[in-house]
């Protein structure tokens, strides 16, 4: 009988063991998937510059949402609003849909169709 429960006893102690070996192997998971998604751009929140023929812009990113200001040589600004789609590293700014990478630091927006948004389609913000 002694042996009986000695048994019992080894195999609780090791499904035990096995359960929170399982779990310290999903926390670790998740801990590194979110550290990729970080360093990819995933959190885009700051404010970064452009120059493109003689204008300056800002774009502002909040979570989901941001501005991109305009102004020109005369001093005149125009606000276009922005919304941000970080799964498909897209973003919509005024009525233009853009894509978006980093190259180490620097935000590059691609136009997805040919607009009046960029005058060679592509871009490139600096973080400020």
């Amino acid at each position: 009988m002694t042996g009986k429960v000695v048994g019992h006893f080894c195999f609780v102690a090791a499904l035990f063991l096995l359960c929170a070996c399982s779990s310290q192997s999903q926390e670790g998971t998740s801990t590194s998937v979110s550290a990729v998604a970080t360093e990819v751009g995933e959190n885009l929140d700051g404010s970064y510059t452009a120059t493109e023929s003689g204008e300056s812009m800002v774009l502002t990113i909040a979570g989901t949402t941001g501005v991109l200001t305009r102004q020109d040589a005369d001093g005149n600004r125009h606000s276009q609003q922005v919304t941000v789609t970080t799964k498909s590293h897209s973003m919509v700014i005024g009525d233009a849909s853009v894509s978006y990478t980093f190259e180490e630091e620097v935000l590059l927006l691609t136009e997805k169709e040919p607009s009046d948004l960029f005058k060679g389609g592509v871009l490139s913000f600096y973080p400020d």
